[in-house]
């Protein structure tokens, strides 16, 4: 019999890892080792940076995914038997503050290039009577189990980037696209056009990946505040150049190093590796950030 994986208990290795992650103390708000090691796996994973958001659920990473990138008053295009559309509840309109769902059909689930191009024409020539296009979003692999390709993903692309849309991925089943055609998460996201998507395994919770839209070359303007976002990356290198010091001072002090466990050690050893790595990623993501003003 098949059916939803949430019908299953989380497999025993990732309770254990849950077990040890919640013991002993690290930074919060996405500061601690772990989330940062995330990082660094995805950034492998999927050949670039990313900025990880670690979430509960599916839902929960569809929703706020969509939200960041559709305004109250725009419209998210997906394919009618899409999980956002039949199986999420309000969530996305919630989440967005109001954005509407517009169904556009395709065969076993891929939403058609044409009949996309046929939607926002119409939207176009009906003005301020209709939401604003603002995102499609696609499921790799489809409800119905089948598979976008590569040149599929471009050819929706293409149609949505023309209209200054973004494109969402409900990455729910990727794993099994990419291992059905046997190419990279790369070649099958943003090296096909997708600047954002959820990506996990239920039920043991989910991940969002927002793509950085500067390697894209995406225009930053109505997305974020340029300036702001400049002072925040500068504020957490400065946060994170305090924690590397910090580190440092504990690890060259030979009393410490001589008496504290092999295990603590090593721990804080990982700790500054971490938060170095972490602020080589934030000092490239502000020249690339300044680099766009």
């Amino acid at each position: 019999m098949f059916a939803s994986d949430n019908c299953g208990g989380v497999h025993p290795r990732i309770v254990d890892a849950m077990v040890r992650c919640a013991g002993g103390t690290d930074a919060a708000y996405g500061e601690d080792a772990l989330t940062r090691r995330v990082e660094r796996r995805l950034a492998d994973i999927f050949e670039r940076e990313c900025a990880v958001f670690l979430v509960a659920t599916g839902t929960a990473a569809n929703a706020l995914g969509l939200g960041a990138l559709a305004p109250p008053y725009g419209a998210i295009y997906c394919h009618p038997e899409a999980h956002i559309n039949t199986d999420e509840s309000g969530a996305p309109e919630m989440y967005t503050g109001g954005a509407k769902l517009v169904a556009v059909d395709g065969p076993d689930g891929k939403i058609d290039p044409e009949a996309l191009q046929r939607t926002l024409d119409e939207a176009v020539v009906h003005g301020i009577h209709r939401v604003k296009p603002s995102v499609v979003c696609v499921t790799n692999q489809t409800e119905r189990g089948a598979i976008y390709r590569p040149a599929d993903l471009v050819a929706i692309s293409l149609i949505a980037k023309a209209r200054g849309l973004r494109l969402f991925h409900d990455g729910a089943r990727f794993a099994n696209a990419v291992a059905a055609l046997g190419l990279s998460p790369a070649d099958l996201t943003w090296k096909a056009g997708i600047d954002a998507m959820s990506f996990g395994k239920a039920p043991s919770g989910a991940v969002q990946i927002v793509l950085d839209e500067a390697t894209l070359a995406l225009p930053l303007a109505g997305i974020i505040d340029v300036a702001a976002e400049s002072k925040r990356l500068k504020r957490e290198i400065d946060k994170v150049g305090s924690e590397i010091r910090q580190l440092d001072a504990k690890l060259a002090n030979e009393k410490f190093v001589a008496r504290a466990p092999e295990h603590v050690v090593e721990e804080q050893r990982e700790r500054k590796a971490d938060a170095e790595a972490t602020a080589a990623r934030l000092e490239q993501a502000l020249k690339r950030l300044e680099a766009a003003l």
